[in-house]
């Protein structure tokens, strides 16, 4: 599985020879996978064509150029409450996360924000060969992340009401829908919890 083609994954590897990894760990049959903070200076060329991809609409970004995904990602960062990080497999960039404080966000009207709240973004790269349960594996580590290293008490997501994928694989991993529409300024979502009891038992079921 790679999300770009490898003379730019083998370029993007060398220019981070020493990244800050926020967190790492191997996932059972896929190996090892890390997160490492979003640099602007070299991340934005790796996601640019991914939000620009047909099954990356619900990230709304389509038709953008690489300065408009400089832009959208400098005022994301800029706010201080959500954290981007690029996801690695086996030292290559293959998805972006993003985590935030849903207490700060537009999300946080329909909650009662409390301490140790977490809300969070997901997008895979394209890949160039089938690996069966990656999308899994990823969804595993980022949430792994969220309750390991960040001391998450709930999760939160609000995919796009029509985004049937997303909600699948929310469910594998145990989420539980607290609202089936919220009406949000640039969509209509549903809202979705997730406690680490439920994320830890699912887990268990699938095999990780």
């Amino acid at each position: 599985f790679a999300s770009l083609g490898p003379t730019l994954a083998d370029e993007v590897g060398k220019d981070m020879q020493h990244p800050s990894v926020a967190f790492e760990k191997d996932v059972a049959t896929l190996g090892s996978f890390s997160l490492v903070p979003f640099d602007l200076d070299c991340d934005v060329r790796v996601i640019h064509p991914w939000v620009n991809m047909e099954y990356a609409s619900f990230w709304m970004l389509g038709n953008s150029s690489e300065a408009d995904v400089r832009a959208e990602y400098t005022k994301i960062l800029s706010t201080g409450h959500t954290e981007v990080l690029m996801g690695y497999h086996k030292d290559k960039p293959v998805f972006l996360v993003e985590v935030y404080d849903p207490g700060h966000e537009e999300i946080g009207t329909h909650i009662d924000p409390a301490a140790g709240d977490y809300g969070m973004h997901v997008l895979v790269g394209p890949p160039d060969e089938h690996i069966p349960n990656f999308t899994s594996g990823v969804f595993y580590l980022i949430m792994s992340f969220l309750f390991e290293a960040r001391q998450a008490k709930r999760v939160f997501v609000e995919p796009d009401i029509g985004n049937a994928k997303i909600h699948k694989l929310n469910r594998r991993f145990g989420f539980r829908v607290l609202q089936e529409r919220v009406q949000l300024a640039n969509k209509t979502a549903q809202l979705e919890l997730c406690l680490r009891e439920d994320f830890e038992r699912c887990s268990k079921v699938l095999g990780f």
